[in-house]
Order: C-alpha cells, then sequence, then structure tokens
C-alpha cells in the first residue's frame, strides 16, 4: 500500500515556469520597491502651492495644501496686504464645503467674529492701526474619513467694499 500524500507542487514542471516566472517576480518587486522608495522620500505626503490676486491695492496670498492624505497636519496661511494701511477690519471668508474636510487645531490670530454667510465662513479680524499686513494661520489636520477633495474660495474683503478672490484647490490622496 502506498503512503505517499499529494504536494501542492505536484504536477508542476519547474522547468516551464524557470525564465519567465523569475521575470515577473524580477518586474513584480522591482514596482514594489519604486513605491516603498517613493514613499520613504515623502512622495506621497504633503503638496503645498501658493495662490495670489490683487485688486485696487489689495492683495491677497494663499498657501494651502495641494495635494493632502487623511490624518495628516496642513497649515493653511492667508496674507492680506494694502500698501496704504489695512481698514480697523479684514473679512476673510473660506468655503465652508473645504473646512469640513479638516479637524482645526488653531486659528492664529483669533478672529473678532465667525459667521456663515452663504457657502462661506467668514471670520472679521482687527488689525492696529497702521499696519499693511495682515497674515492668519490655520493650524488644522485632515480629517481619517476625507475621502475626496475640493476647490476652496478664499476671499479678503475690506469695508470700503474692495473685494479679492483667491481658489486654493485639494486633491486627497489616499
Amino acid at each position: 500500500m502506498s503512503t505517499a500524500r499529494a504536494r501542492t507542487w505536484d504536477g508542476i514542471d519547474p522547468r516551464r515556469t524557470g525564465r519567465a516566472g523569475a521575470r515577473v517576480r524580477r518586474v513584480g518587486m522591482g514596482v514594489l520597491a519604486a513605491v516603498v522608495v517613493a514613499g520613504a522620500c515623502g512622495t506621497w505626503g504633503v503638496r503645498t502651492a501658493t495662490a495670489t490676486a490683487t485688486t485696487d491695492g489689495l492683495r491677497l496670498e494663499v498657501d494651502f495644501p495641494r495635494v493632502a492624505r487623511p490624518g495628516l497636519d496642513v497649515t493653511f496661511a492667508v496674507t492680506v496686504e494694502d500698501p496704504a494701511g489695512l481698514p480697523a477690519t479684514v473679512d476673510v471668508g473660506i468655503d465652508a464645503a473645504y473646512l469640513h474636510l479638516f479637524e482645526a487645531q488653531a486659528i492664529q490670530p483669533e478672529p473678532a467674529s465667525q459667521v456663515r454667510r452663504g457657502d462661506q465662513v467668514v471670520l472679521t479680524f482687527e488689525t492696529v492701526p497702521g499696519t499693511t499686513t495682515l497674515v492668519v494661520e490655520l493650524d488644522h489636520y485632515v480629517q481619517p474619513s476625507a475621502l475626496r477633495g475640493t476647490d476652496a474660495r478664499v476671499t479678503a474683503t475690506v469695508p470700503d467694499g474692495r473685494t479679492v478672490v483667491v481658489d486654493a484647490p485639494l486633491l486627497i490622496a489616499p
């Protein structure tokens, strides 16, 4: 009576899978190694961008995350400049849908007020007389549940009616 057990590799001829199989394994390992090296170099991390616009001497610059991943910290900075001097208050508006992608940790400086106007959250900042520049920094991280990015419209409005608009698109990478 034969007591030999069947093995999973029985019937496979190693000479037939030799060279072709080795090539496929080498290419697969090369692709895997390239992905790991790219990740180690920060390729899949946060990418930032800057958008700037000027209207009637009022300049708006927005530093924003262009590409981010869920759970990563990102900084969003808004700079409003007027060489003639900023008025007593400056309104900075940011699309609410964009802000919902983030968990806010801090806003510097603290806004004097915050209100929802249509699709935007409007933050009102008080300025020091004679100031020509206001810098607002939002420190936050991408919600772990965020799966899709969105385009943000950022506005700066001063009491004399001048408004500057900048678009800040965000791509959420897996």
